[in-house]
């Protein structure tokens, strides 16, 4: 869905830059030509610029799915390391910690055009939607989460 051909070669030309839903810049890697490619109906997600809430609350899982495996199993096996590493050496937990806040915000403002870019969607619909699923997701448990400690709180 994100593919034209070159007019000059007739290989295939990779997505440069975005332009509007149905708008973008190609580029020939083989000629090293771009070219302007407008579409009839929508190609590109309307949402490749808004934050991504569930990469940004969920990035460890949401990596798994969209785009940055490799990241996002290496992030879960050093969460699942961090209470030991934060008894050993407290100051390297808080590194750990800040870090991963910053991979956080970072894939938030970020993550559509990664995992638009990094993976193969059947459409701009099917990205939205799934994107949406994701961002639902993470507010619904960072709420659950939220509320869970309030009244652990209360009750203490």
């Amino acid at each position: 869905m994100k593919d034209a051909l070159c007019p000059k070669c007739k290989t295939e030309m990779k997505v440069s830059s975005i332009l509007d839903e149905r708008t973008a810049i190609f580029r020939c890697n083989l000629c090293q030509s771009e070219y302007k490619v407008s579409f009839d109906e929508q190609r590109f997600p309307s949402n490749l610029d808004n934050f991504n809430w569930g990469a940004c609350l969920l990035w460890h899982l949401w990596g798994l799915w969209n785009g940055i495996p490799v990241i996002s199993a290496i992030a879960l096996i050093i969460g699942f390391l961090s209470t030991p590493i934060c008894m050993v050496s407290p100051g390297l937990g808080v590194f750990i910690g800040l870090i991963d806040i910053g991979i956080a915000i970072y894939l938030g403002m970020n993550g559509n055009s990664i995992s638009w870019k990094r993976k193969r969607w059947s459409s701009a619909e099917a990205f939205e939607i799934s994107q949406n699923r994701w961002s639902v997701a993470a507010v619904v448990i960072a709420m659950c989460l939220i509320m869970l400690i309030l009244f652990s709180l209360i009750l203490l």
